[in-house]
């Protein structure tokens, strides 16, 4: 059951530091719990409200045990709370899989479709639905996920690796003879990894929701704390290398052959965290809500052949409804070799730059050297 073990805890008139889980099977936690328990008690416990809502019918949440149900958690970094996406079905039913097929295809402006899973084309209904959709617009799109058709890969060669995509978009028009598949559309939403487990917060919020029942939401508003517990930060170095070098290959990858383009969902938290390893490059506005990376004059940028962006969004925590909506904030425009040249170029440069001005290294050593053995000072 719920402890009082857990740091930090919550003080009524300061606002509470740390980490924690700040949706549960959807529902708003933290900062302000905004939870409606009706889907919490009896036989609809454990339904995840986005893969419901993408597969049109009740579906339960894929996470085991220790992390059954958690789709954010949320850390205090210094002057501000920030949400960390930490399952990429929160957002797979939200308008941001639509704007991204807009923007990979083209079609901005448009009265877009909306994507559907491939595994709901499986029952003769839907089918029929989605081909009388694409017969009057002239175009429907059906996208592929892990739980959701199954992802779509690269095949490796003794040259590559095998390569797969989060989301594979892909573009169905009608044919003289029924339906064709046109162009795919590589679609990544970045999730984050933590420092330990979820564990302990997700069985305090198990064993609240059992013994307090309908009273669960004021009981946690009253004991924030059963939510953080065990639960660390972000670990944002570990998730940027294992992540961008399959990035810039899939940005590689748009406009090439069938490839209609890239898109890259990242939270505004993900972005936030990144500008170091990036070198914090500079946007230049394009559009109503595009940009593009400032080009640097030693890199000429190819940014006009390319079809790669990165989206940023993030969560309204401070919308009423217990679910929050998903902001589409921004779309930047991106050359996989110009990201490179920041990623491995600038970056370098920089550090080699603060070595060279204060040879902090070697100072850092020293100390660390002289605590432990004192006569090498």
């Amino acid at each position: 059951m719920p402890t009082d073990k857990s740091k930090p805890k919550a003080t009524v008139g300061i606002a509470p530091t740390g980490n924690y889980v700040s949706e549960w099977l959807g529902h708003r936690l933290f900062p302000t719990v905004r939870l409606d328990v009706a889907p919490f008690v009896g036989s609809g416990f454990g339904t995840c409200p986005f893969l419901s809502d993408a597969l049109g019918q009740k579906t339960r949440c894929v996470k085991n045990e220790n992390s059954f149900g958690v789709c954010t958690v949320n850390t205090f970094s210094g002057s501000s709370q920030q949400d960390w996406l930490a399952c990429p079905y929160r957002v797979i039913s939200s308008d941001l899989v639509k704007a991204a097929c807009g923007r990979i295809f083209g079609i901005e402006g448009k009265e877009l479709p909306r994507p559907v899973p491939a595994t709901v084309l499986a029952a003769a209904p839907e089918r029929e639905k989605f081909k009388a959709e694409v017969r009057a617009t002239g175009f429907g799109y059906v996208f592929f996920q892990a739980k959701l058709g199954g992802e779509i890969s690269v095949i490796s060669t003794p040259q590559s690796p095998e390569l797969s995509f989060d989301v594979t978009l892909v573009e169905v028009m009608p044919a003289a003879h029924g339906f064709k598949v046109g162009r795919y559309g590589i679609f990544e939403i970045q999730t984050m990894d933590f420092h330990g487990s979820y564990r302990d917060a997700v069985n305090n919020l198990r064993d609240a929701l059992r013994l307090h029942g309908r009273g669960f939401p004021s009981s946690l508003k009253a004991n924030i704390e059963w939510a953080a517990e065990g639960v660390e930060g972000p670990n944002i170095a570990n998730v940027f290398k294992r992540t961008f070098y399959q990035i810039l290959l899939k940005f590689q990858l748009a406009r090439q052959g069938a490839a209609a383009g890239t898109v890259l969902a990242i939270p505004r938290s993900v972005w936030n965290s990144w500008q170091p390893f990036l070198g914090a490059p500079e946007l230049v506005k394009i559009g109503k809500d595009a940009y593009r990376v400032k080009a640097l004059d030693a890199f000429p940028s190819a940014i006009e052949s390319t079809n790669a962006h990165i989206c940023i969004f993030d969560l309204d925590s401070t919308a009423d409804e217990p679910i929050s909506p998903v902001k589409v904030q921004l779309f930047i425009r991106v050359d996989a070799e110009e990201l490179a040249h920041h990623a491995f170029k600038v970056v370098p440069a920089g550090m080699l730059k603060s070595i060279s001005e204060s040879d902090s290294i070697l100072i850092r050593i020293k100390e660390r050297l002289a605590s432990i053995w004192p006569e090498i000072a």
